[in-house]
C-alpha cells in the first residue's frame, strides 16, 4: 500500500470516527494499524503504547471495510509469526553458559526462567527473546547493519532473578554478522546490573518496562559500534554487557 492510499484510508476512518482525531496517541495507533496491516504486535512495537490502548482503537474501526479478516480470526492470531523458536534461543544461551561454566547443571526451565546449579549453589537466569524489528521501519530508515530488539515485561520481573539474558534473532534480510551460525545476538546482565539499567529508564505509566535494544555494526569492517537502549532520552549505552563473559560469580 502506498502513502497516498494510507492517507486516504486514515482520513476516511477519521471522518467516520471523529473522536479518534482528538488524541495524538489514537492517530498514531490508527496509522500504525493501517501500515502494519493490523498486526497488533507490530503496532505495539511501533507506538510503544499498551495493548488496551491499541485494542480500544481497533475495536472502534473493526467494522470498517478496510479491516477484512476471515471469519473466526482472533486478536491472538493477529500477530506476525515468529522468525525463531524459543527453544532455539534457550539452547543457545545454555551452550554459552556451559562454555564459561563447565560444571553447570540445568535443573528446570519454566516459562522464561532457567534454574541452574553449580556445585551446591542454585541460581536463576531470566531469558527474554525477541525477533529483529529493524525491518518494520520505513524503507528509507532501515539500516541493514543494525539489529533492533524489543524486550518487555512488568517491572518486578527485572529485579526478581539472578541473571538476565536478552537475545535477538537476526532478520534474514539483515547484513549484520554474528559470531555464531544461529544468527543470535545477546547481552547478559546480573541482577544488580539489570536493576541499575531499569533505574535509568523513564517510567511507563502502564507499569510495563520496554527495552528497545539496538546493536549497530560498522558497515565496512563489521566492528560493533554501539549497543543502546535506543528510545530513552538520553540514550542508554549497554555496550558493557555485549558478549560479556557468562561466568557465574561465586
Amino acid at each position: 500500500m502506498n502513502t497516498i492510499d494510507m492517507y486516504l484510508i486514515v482520513d476516511d476512518i477519521n471522518k467516520k470516527h471523529p473522536e479518534l482525531k482528538q488524541s495524538e496517541e489514537s492517530q498514531l495507533i490508527l496509522r500504525s494499524l493501517i501500515y502494519s496491516n493490523f498486526a497488533l504486535d507490530s503496532v505495539e512495537y511501533i507506538t510503544g503504547l499498551s495493548k488496551p490502548q491499541i485494542l480500544s482503537v481497533y475495536q472502534k474501526i473493526k467494522s470498517s471495510n478496510y479491516v477484512q479478516f476471515e471469519e473466526g480470526t482472533s486478536v491472538q492470531s493477529m500477530t506476525k509469526p515468529r522468525s525463531f523458536k524459543r527453544i532455539e534461543m534457550v539452547d543457545f544461551i545454555k551452550s554459552r553458559l556451559i562454555n564459561d561454566n563447565p560444571t553447570i547443571e540445568f535443573v528446570n526451565l519454566k516459562y522464561n526462567v532457567l534454574t541452574c546449579r553449580i556445585d551446591e549453589r542454585f541460581f536463576t537466569v531470566y531469558i527474554s527473546t525477541s525477533r529483529d524489528y529493524e525491518f518494520l521501519k520505513d524503507e528509507d530508515l532501515v539500516n541493514t547493519k543494525r539489529i533492533t530488539a524489543w524486550h518487555k515485561g512488568a517491572e518486578d520481573i527485572f529485579n526478581e532473578y539472578d541473571y538476565y539474558a536478552l537475545l535477538v534473532k537476526v532478520d534474514q534480510r539483515s547484513t549484520y554478522r554474528t559470531d555464531n551460525d544461529k544468527d543470535i545476538e545477546y547481552i547478559f546482565l546480573s541482577k544488580s546490573e539489570m536493576t541499575d539499567w531499569i533505574k535509568e529508564k523513564n517510567r511507563n505509566q502502564s507499569g510495563m518496562v520496554n527495552c528497545y535494544v539496538q546493536y549497530l555494526q560498522d558497515k565496512h569492517t563489521g566492528e560493533l559500534l554501539k549497543v543502546t537502549d535506543s528510545r530513552e532520552h538520553p540514550v542508554i549505552s549497554l555496550k558493557q554487557f555485549y558478549r560479556k563473559s557468562l561466568k557465574i560469580n561465586e
